[in-house]
């Protein structure tokens, strides 16, 4: 998973705003994995109910419980 983070970098020239790329690596089987199977499966349903709705998910995962919490968005049909 890439993810682009705004920051602002102070230097010799001055401040300026850049971008930092940064990733994420687990080895297969890793529980986060399966917390962002949970998630994105979550997502896609309530985003196939309101293209514009709206998520907002955490998912803990350990070796014996799954924990899902957060809020869904959406307009009524």
């Amino acid at each position: 998973m890439f993810k682009m983070t705004p920051a602002l970098h102070r230097g010799g020239m001055g401040e300026r705003r850049v971008s930092l790329l940064t990733s994420e690596c687990t080895t297969a089987g890793h529980p986060d994995k399966f917390a962002d199977q949970i998630t994105d499966a979550a997502v896609d349903d309530m985003l196939r109910q309101d293209a514009h709705g709206r998520a907002g998910i955490e998912v803990l995962v350990t070796s014996t419980m799954v924990v899902v919490s957060g809020e869904f968005h959406t307009n009524p049909c």
